[in-house]
Parts: C-alpha cells; sequence; structure tokens
C-alpha cells in the first residue's frame, strides 16, 4: 500500500522534481579509500587562488608531489578546492576496515539484523541522516565494506528499542560498553581522515543517553574539515552526494545550536560561516521522485519533521545571538524596552513558524492503532518551540524596566510560557515517552525547571507567587510520574528539586 493510499494525506506537498542527472562526469569526494580529503581554506599555505592555475584533467585533479587537488566549481569567482592526501594504502585501509568490522559484529552477534531493522524503523524516520536503506546499499556498502564507526554507531542507536522486538526482549543485551569502547577508538582513528561516513556516526553518536562531551565540539569541527558547512549545489559531484552533504550539515547546526543554548560556550558555527541552503523533500529521495511515492510514512513525517525542526533553529540561533552573546549580557544599559524592540520580531517568526506547521506536525497528529514512532518527534519539535519561547522571557524578566507595567507585561508572558510548558509536559504518554528524542530535550526540560522557578522569584504579588507554586507543584509531579516511565525526565526533576531545596534553605537563613 502506497503511503498516499493509506489515507495520511496532511503532508503532502507540490514539488517540480528535475530529471535524472548523468553521474558519469561527476565522482563522489567519500570514495578515496586510504586518503584523507579536506576542503582548502582561503588563508592556508595551499592557495586555492594560486591552484587555480595549475593544469587539472577531464577529471578535474591536479597531483603535485605527494598531493592531488580536486576543484569542484569551474564556473564560479572563486575557487573551490580540495587536497587528497594518502594516510594509508587501499588495499591496508580495506584490511583495517575488514578487522574493525569483525570486532563490531563480535560485540552484537547474532543480533546484527534484528538491530538494522530496529534502526529503520525507531530511529531512522525521525533522525533521517542516512535516508534510505538503498543508500546504504548503494553508496555505503561497497565491495561488501561499510564503515565501521557508523555500522557501531547505528547498532547503538537501535539497543535503546531493544525491548520493542519480541524476539530480542527476553535475551541478553549485547555489551553497550564494549560498543562505546569500540566506536571512541575507532572514531579516534577517524579522526586523522575523517570522511562524511564519520560526521553521520558523530550524530548518531550523540544523540546515545550518555555521550563523550567532546564529541559535540568535534563533529562541527570534522563537518567543517569536510566542508559541509558550504553549499554544495553547483558542485562537480553526484547529486546524491550533494542531498547527503547538506542533510548531515543541517543535522550538526541542529545539533550544536541546541547543545550551545544551556551550555556555557560560544556557538563554534558563526552566522557568517555557513552558506547551505535549508532542506527540502528533494533531499530526501532519488532524482526523479517525490517523497509522496515514498511508501513509509514515517519516513515521509520524519523528513518533514526535520525540515521543520531545522528552520526553527535558525530562529533559535538568532534568539542566541540577540540576547546571550557576550556584548549582550556585558551591555549595563541595555533597558527592557531595547529588549522588547528586539524580542518582537522574534516572537513574530515563532509565531510565523507555528502557523506553518503542516497537520502532520501538529500535537494531535497521530494515526490510530499504530505506534507512534515519530510521535515523540513531534513533541521534540513542540519542546523547542516552547524553549525558544522561554529563551526570550528569561531575557525579557532579567532585563531592567524603568516601567512597572510593562514589567508586569513582561512577567505575565512569562508566566504563560511557563504554564504552556508544564500543559506540554503533561500531555505526554508513556508511548511518546519511550520514542526517539534528541539527546539534547533532556536540557531543554530541565531548563523549563529553572525557568518555572525564576518566573516564581520574580513574581510581582502574592498572589501571583502562589500561582506560580502551584504550577511548579504540578510540574513536579508529572516530572515524578513520568520519571518512572523514562530518564529522559530525570534530570529536569533532579534540577527542580535542588532549585527548591536552595530557596527553603535562603528562607530559613
Amino acid at each position: 500500500m502506497s503511503w498516499r493510499s493509506s489515507g495520511y494525506k496532511s503532508c503532502s506537498a507540490t514539488t517540480k522534481v528535475p530529471e535524472p542527472e548523468d553521474e558519469s562526469s561527476t565522482h563522489a569526494l567519500l570514495f578515496y579509500d586510504g586518503r584523507v580529503v579536506q576542503l582548502v581554506g582561503f588563508t592556508g599555505e595551499h592557495d586555492p587562488y594560486l591552484l587555480r592555475h595549475a593544469g587539472y584533467g577531464d577529471d578535474s585533479l591536479f597531483t603535485c608531489a605527494n598531493l592531488t587537488y580536486r576543484r569542484v566549481i569551474t564556473q564560479q569567482p572563486f575557487p573551490l578546492l580540495f587536497m587528497i592526501s594518502r594516510n594509508c594504502t587501499e588495499a591496508e585501509e580495506t584490511r583495517r576496515m575488514g578487522h574493525a568490522l569483525d570486532t563490531v559484529e563480535s560485540i552484537i552477534k547474532p543480533y546484527g539484523s534484528n538491530l538494522l531493522k530496529l534502526y529503520w524503523r525507531y530511529v531512522n524516520p525521525c533522525y533521517p541522516i542516512i535516508y534510505q536503506r538503498r543508500y546504504i546499499i548503494r553508496h555505503l556498502m561497497r565491495e561488501e565494506k561499510i564503515d565501521p564507526a557508523l555500522m557501531a554507531a547505528m547498532y547503538l542507536s537501535a539497543l535503546q528499542w531493544w525491548d520493542f522486538d519480541p524476539s530480542l526482549s527476553a535475551k541478553p543485551r549485547p555489551d553497550e560498553q564494549a560498543l562505546r569502547h569500540f566506536l571512541d577508538t575507532t572514531l579516534a582513528h577517524d579522526f586523522k581522515g575523517p570522511k562524511l561516513v564519520t560526521v553521520q556516526a558523530l550524530l548518531l553518536y550523540s544523540q546515545a543517553p550518555v555521550t563523550n562531551p567532546k564529541t559535540e565540539t568535534q563533529i562541527v569541527a570534522v563537518a567543517q574539515q569536510l566542508g559541509l558547512h558550504l553549499d554544495s549545489s553547483t558542485w562537480s559531484i553526484p547529486p546524491w552526494e550533494r542531498k547527503v552533504r547538506k542533510i548531515v550539515w543541517w543535522a550538526v547546526y541542529i545539533q550544536e545550536k541546541w547543545q550551545v543554548s544551556p551550555s556555557p560556550r560560544p556557538s563554534h558555527i558563526p552566522s557568517s560561516g555557513w552558506n547551505v541552503p535549508l532542506p527540502n523533500d528533494l533531499d530526501f529521495i532519488e532524482e526523479g521522485k517525490t517523497l509522496e511515492d515514498f511508501p513509509i510514512r514515517n519516513f515521509v513525517t520524519g523528513a518533514r519533521m526535520f525540515q521543520a525542526m531545522a528552520t526553527m533553529t535558525v530562529i533559535l540561533a538568532e534568539i542566541l545571538d540577540t540576547f546571550f552573546s557576550l556584548p549582550r549580557v556585558l551591555d549595563v544599559d541595555y533597558s527592557l524596552d531595547e529588549a522588547l524592540q528586539l524580542a518582537n520580531p522574534l516572537r513574530t517568526k515563532l509565531y510565523d513558524w507555528r502557523m506553518s506547521l503542516l497537520p502532520c506536525l501538529e500535537m494531535d497528529a497521530h494515526a490510530v492503532r499504530e505506534l507512534n514512532i515519530c510521535g515523540s518527534w513531534f513533541r521534540s519539535l513542540h519542546l523547542c518551540y516552547h524553549a525558544c519561547q522561554m529563551a526570550i522571557s528569561r531575557a525579557l524578566t532579567r532585563t531592567k524596566a524603568n516601567d512597572i507595567e510593562t514589567a508586569a507585561a513582561c512577567w505575565r508572558d512569562a508566566q504563560a510560557s511557563a504554564n504552556n510548558v508544564v500543559d506540554f509536559v503533561q500531555s505526554l504518554t508513556p508511548e511518546h515517552l519511550q520514542s526517539f528524542w534528541y539527546s539534547f530535550c533532556q536540557a531543554n526540560l530541565a531548563m523549563a525547571s529553572t525557568f518555572l522557578v525564576s518566573v516564581l522569584l520574580t513574581s510581582g504579588s502574592d498572589e501571583q507567587f502562589q500561582e506560580m507554586q502551584q504550577s511548579i507543584e504540578q510540574f513536579r509531579w508529572i516530572l515524578t510520574i513520568q520519571a518512572r516511565h523514562t530518564e529522559l525526565m530525570g534530570h529536569a526533576l533532579a534540577r527542580l528539586d535542588s532549585l527548591l531545596a536552595s530557596q527553603e534553605a535562603a528562607e530559613f537563613l
């Protein structure tokens, strides 16, 4: 049964489909076994403006000594080159990968096929950075080879749904710590010559419940080394590689910006440091097809949700730059009126984003009598929307106010945002909680705990204080109940309890 005939048509959209392109004259940057491929920067010792005068062959390659340069843009006013250097021989790389694959398979043996089925069913529809099984077969598996780190990351991601497979639930799980150790060791080696699959593996690894904190910054560094931050729509590479590069970059951007939000560090992706356009339907499918042709409804929904998440993350980045950059934080003369002038356009963008959501992404969109595979992705999306609203309210309520009425109006808006997030968390069912969530959603929920207490302490009357006390009590009760079903709520509950305990201690003193 096709996706369209299944009756779930609310995600449909009309998109002009281009004709399939001839790939005979283009070569993927991904397939240089045993070699390191990295972008040639504009300020480095390898001057692309000088190298553009070299004698490139029909394959766009130029070799000088032990280095090969690959030209990917020929018609633009600026040269764009990649440098290819030998890391090891192809035979050595084949042996290393074969040994690594044997190691990872020995860890999960004999459940490899079961785990891959769980990955394609529960992870990939909601996090479509590897957007088709056919992509694995056609573009990653060459001569029966596949990247060991990516394979391990897929297995690790699927382990979270082990109990969802009746044939696995009663059996002992593979050694997750051994799988993590393998990933850490393999990725450390891959950093010497990273590939696009290295970024995909890092992204999947970053979604695991416990992740190496170095992973977040490594993702951005590797992505930029590979030139993923640049628009590749006119490059002389295969069409499928342009699509993969685009999707993976936006996954990097989303992960980095939402990880920055609760952290003390500034973003490693400045607004002027990338130019990749937003993803669209055609980026998730092969040439000559439409998203409606895809038979798996959850994949279609996941692709649309990924696009919505990318758009909202751009708004988040603007919120962070506007209110939480170092110059803004150090501006002691910054007034509430000025803050409101900056906040209103951002709130309008959030409102427009919310109103433009497709029906399939609404909170109540759920197929009857079907496991809600991407349902929590709806919730991840809406949780991040609430997090953006809370971030703006936090900036306003901590700003110096000269007008009491304006300050009171800002507090009421903050209270409304607080109550909205309480209602949102209360709406989550055990089914939602057991589905896929971005790793940074845990931090967003913890920030909600901090936000509620902040609104409580800035209340202007006893009545307002009591209203917020009731909201916090309700929120804590919800977290206590839901923490029994998932670790997602544990951090938010612990954060709320620590804040309430410190408040009681302060009152006692």
